[in-house]
């Protein structure tokens, strides 16, 4: 998960698909 705080911050709505596919890579 800490791979994906920054990208949160960055910007947490445009991260969301790629947040969907990294659990489904590796369900965090």
């Amino acid at each position: 998960m800490g791979r994906l705080d920054p990208k949160k911050l960055m910007g947490g709505k445009k991260f969301e698909p790629v947040t969907m596919r990294a659990n489904r890579t590796r369900p965090t």
